[in-house]
């Protein structure tokens, strides 16, 4: 047989390869450069974890070194693999006690909840590559109509130490992140003071007790995660913009299922003290007529709090 035939073949089964990848990890537009031609499926597939980082997949031929502290070291069960160190686009939010007095007075209050609307709705939602929506969902077009879409944010004082609110742009339960392993959560405010949230919300078959598993559905703790994510919003973007869930329930009253469009709302529904608050959120479907979840949150303003920064860059 031939070069040409055989380099035919191999790349008529890359391809097969590629298709494969690509409907795994939900991303039929993602194509693998040309220089990707001869790479093996675990170089392919980390192409595809992350994202279409081409640096990330190095060829077949490197593949000793792409696999070192990749093979599970025995020991204990499942074996061990070297972690990669957490890194930071800008600094985390554990500021030293300093950092944390300056931060107070410009969190807290009417002023912060303003400075937070500002900074998020400026933002919106940029495209995700690995979002769970088709196009022309008609849930997220009727939002859209009525409230502005945004992206979360969490403060941080920047190296010049002034104040400025960073976008999360990945996260386990927001951005590319929490859509690759499942869930895609969009939130909606209306500017101003009215005390509500909404949001669209998709699982895929990664959130599911077990994927591919017969009768099966979204694990609760996916489902509860994106009630926990909406309520902590819905109180950072009208109440204090830095909030904390001190406390929550849950009810999960009708199986979720994956591919499915649902309807998220909060509302704040009770105020505790000047820093503490009730929020109610709701996973309805899409008509919003048939409610499958709900939790009860109470939280509290974390610039409010005495100590509370302090504590936290210690």
């Amino acid at each position: 047989m031939s070069v040409d035939s055989l380099t035919m073949q191999l790349r008529e089964l890359q391809a097969k390869l590629v298709k494969a990848l690509q409907e795994e990890y939900f991303c039929e537009d993602l194509e693998p450069p040309p220089a990707a031609f001869g790479w093996d499926a675990d170089a392919l597939r980390k192409y595809f974890e992350d994202g279409g980082v081409e640096a990330a997949a190095p060829p077949a031929s490197s593949a000793a070194s792409a696999d070192q502290g990749r093979d599970p070291k025995p020991g204990q069960p499942g074996g061990g693999l070297e972690q990669p160190t957490t890194s930071f686009s800008v600094p985390p939010m554990a500021l030293p006690a300093a950092g944390g007095m300056e931060l107070l007075p410009l969190v807290s209050g009417a002023d912060g909840v303003a400075r937070y609307q500002a900074n998020i709705l400026a933002t919106g939602i940029p495209p995700r590559r690995f979002g769970l929506f088709p196009p022309d969902d008609a849930l997220l077009k009727r939002l859209s109509s009525t409230h502005k879409p945004y992206t979360k944010a969490l403060p941080h004082l920047t190296a010049d130490r002034t104040f400025a609110f960073a976008t999360v742009a990945d996260g386990w339960a927001s951005g590319e992140s929490a859509a690759r392993h499942g869930m895609d959560l969009r939130m909606f405010i209306k500017p101003g003071a009215e005390q509500k949230l909404v949001g669209a919300l998709r699982f895929s078959d990664y959130a599911m007790i077990g994927r591919g598993a017969p009768n099966s559905s979204i694990h609760g703790g996916a489902v509860e995660t994106a009630l926990d994510e909406a309520t902590a919003e819905c109180a950072k973007s009208k109440l204090y913009s830095v909030a904390v869930t001190t406390s929550i329930e849950f009810k999960i009253t009708k199986a979720v299922q994956p591919q499915t469009t649902y309807l998220v709302e909060c509302e704040v529904t009770k105020k505790m003290s000047d820093i503490r608050h009730e929020i109610m959120g709701y996973i309805k479907d899409a008509d919003g007529k048939v409610t499958v979840a709900t939790a009860k949150a109470v939280l509290a303003d974390l610039a409010g709090i005495p100590g509370a920064f302090a504590a936290r860059g210690k």
